[in-house]
């Protein structure tokens, strides 16, 4: 099963992906990962070739992550779709080989944008988890690291989050709060792979 981590840029979604990560969820090898770094010293949990795909689409549509006002997926030219879809394809058939779980999972904050499009080639066996923090403590951190003004990332983050419930739909899902993770990470943790598990797995529950 494919595990989706969905929210917004600052919210808490590598934490979320690293605590699942050390209770045995997949999300590939260390190498496939974007470098951690100052901003998250603990890792990022995003694939690069994940991290090139969503940029080639947003790029398509002459968006960019904090750029999204002329977001239309109806736009997406045939030619860039073909070569997502192909290579979309390839990403999961590597996950679904290397891993050592009966579940694996994908971060990357772009996804609250583009979820409809990679919905056509995961399938309908997909959960997700949803972390959920306050907007205006993530404006905040938008506009100290990026210095996005603070009322264009309250939009931001509004944008994000709205396609991102969209996007969920009637699928299985859990929601987890960035105060939950910072708070009780083990308690999180828990709760987010029972919540796996409910869908007919068994993954092991972590121990503190």
């Amino acid at each position: 099963m494919n595990v989706i981590i969905l929210g917004m840029h600052r919210s808490g979604t590598s934490l979320a992906s690293g605590l699942l990560n050390h209770a045995s969820v997949y999300f590939g090898e260390e190498h496939e990962f974007i470098p951690a770094n100052l901003e998250n010293p603990k890792g990022f949990w995003e694939r690069k070739d994940v991290r090139v795909l969503n940029d080639m689409l947003l790029h398509s549509m002459a968006c960019d992550w904090s750029e999204i006002s002329s977001l239309n997926l109806d736009e997406i030219p045939f030619e860039t779709f073909h070569q997502f879809e192909r290579d979309g394809k390839s990403i999961l058939q590597k996950m679904n080989e290397n891993s050592h779980s009966e579940v694996y999972a994908f971060k990357e904050p772009r996804f609250c944008l583009l979820m409809p499009i990679w919905q056509r080639i995961l399938g309908d066996e997909c959960f997700y988890i949803f972390v959920h923090r306050n907007p205006k403590e993530i404006s905040v951190s938008l506009q100290d690291r990026n210095k996005i003004p603070f009322e264009v990332a309250t939009s931001l983050t509004e944008a994000y989050y709205r396609n991102a419930i969209k996007s969920i739909g009637n699928n299985p899902f859990h929601i987890t709060t960035f105060k939950e993770l910072i708070e009780d990470p083990f308690k999180s943790t828990c709760r987010m792979i029972d919540a796996i598990n409910k869908n007919g797995y068994h993954l092991p529950h972590p121990d503190e």
